[in-house]
């Protein structure tokens, strides 16, 4: 069972006989995000993967690719969800919506059991364990994850490319080519997102730097 189906199955025994009487009421798809706005006017938000889609969605040959636009209004939600696992990446961009907007109804009831929202909190410093206001007791140690994420890097005015491979508790090591030193205040941005991260170089090799990043030390 994957994850969004074992979430699936959590919030469908969490909200009980509500759940089967909770429809579609509309559905938008845009080139970067889907939403979904529930009979119960809850609404839920997901990425769209339009990566994902071999050719564009007006083509006939493509038209199983989506939810039936005249019939997706009032539709159950777990029809819906049944997406989840879809090959077709438009309907699991809504399948993970309309399960968004579920878990928000089961906050709303007060059914989270150990789930929590944090706000004003930095994401990755949050899985890092770094997490600021985070409780100790729930900070962890991770080990380096191999990774491949370009980043764009400042240095003393001075703007570089680079690749992020790994990432560490509280740090990255950069491979990239450029005039480096230890100590160096050092911004960076991850091409993907857009977010932004500042850090000093603890390491300098031929073959890239070490950055150990400020806390707090996150913009957008």
């Amino acid at each position: 069972m994957t994850i969004l189906n074992e979430t699936a199955r959590l919030v469908k025994d969490k909200l009980a006989l509500e759940y089967d009487t909770i429809t579609i009421e509309r559905v938008m798809i845009g080139v970067f995000f889907t939403g979904v706005k529930l009979s119960n006017g809850v609404g839920g938000v997901s990425y769209t993967l339009v990566k994902e889609v071999p050719q564009a969605v007006c083509c006939p040959s493509s038209a199983g690719r989506i939810f039936d636009p005249f019939k997706i209004n009032g539709m159950k939600v777990a029809d819906v969800l049944t997406a989840l696992t879809s090959r077709e990446p438009i309907k699991t961009s809504v399948a993970i919506a309309t399960l968004n907007a579920l878990s928000a109804v089961c906050w709303e009831h007060g059914l989270t059991d150990r789930y929590r929202i944090q706000a004003d909190i930095d994401a990755i410093s949050t899985k890092q364990g770094e997490g600021g206001n985070m409780p100790a007791q729930d900070r962890r140690e991770f080990v380096r994850r191999p990774v491949d994420i370009p980043v764009k890097l400042s240095v003393q005015g001075r703007f570089y490319d680079g690749l992020i491979k790994n990432m560490r508790n509280g740090g990255v090591f950069i491979e990239t080519k450029g005039r480096y030193s230890e100590g160096q205040d050092i911004s960076m941005t991850i091409e993907f997102t857009g977010e932004k991260r500042t850090g000093k170089i603890a390491r300098a090799t031929p073959e890239g730097i070490g950055v150990e990043f400020n806390y707090p030390g996150y913009t957008r």
